[in-house]
């Protein structure tokens, strides 16, 4: 059993399914992958051990784990049917997109009560500086708007004469 979903809550979201033992185990195999799924993303910036207990992971990763494991729950009972496959694709890539959002510092995690949830201080993986604000030195134009120069090969055999 995971510690971020549960097998119960996706019975929950996903309405209409009949959980058998067979989905239900399948289930479980959904939710261990949510939850290696959200530690790589997020372990550089929190301390995922300290998330031990169901009343200590920060409901936006309850959430995003329970929508990861229902996204992969579908992709594996499509069974080749177009719908339901893209419907699980498509709930996977909003989670990895906000995943991706947590880890670059767009968004941060908050306990039950509301308050920041603390970030590793061990130094271990995190991130000191980006490019986000980066400026190139030779930023004149777009790159876009770049072309060849009109006399290239010649330039170059000048070049080799010299």
């Amino acid at each position: 059993m995971g510690r971020y979903a549960t097998t119960t809550a996706l019975q929950i979201i996903m309405v209409g399914q009949t959980f058998d033992t067979a989905t239900t185990y399948l289930a479980t195999k959904c939710i261990d992958d949510a939850e290696a799924e959200i530690n790589k993303f997020i372990s550089g910036r929190y301390d995922v051990a300290s998330f031990q207990t169901s009343t200590s992971v920060p409901p936006l990763i309850t959430s995003l784990a329970e929508r990861y494991a229902e996204g992969g729950l579908w992709m594996r009972q499509a069974r080749g049917r177009k719908e339901p496959y893209a419907m699980g694709a498509s709930i996977k890539k909003d989670v990895l997109d906000e995943l991706d959002r947590l880890r670059t510092y767009k968004i941060s995690l908050v306990d039950i009560d509301g308050t920041l949830v603390g970030e590793r201080t061990d130094g271990k993986r995190q991130i000191l500086s980006n490019t986000d604000t980066y400026v190139d030195t030779f930023a004149e134009d777009n790159p876009l708007s770049w072309s060849v120069d009109n006399n290239k090969l010649e330039d170059i055999a000048d070049d080799r004469d010299t």
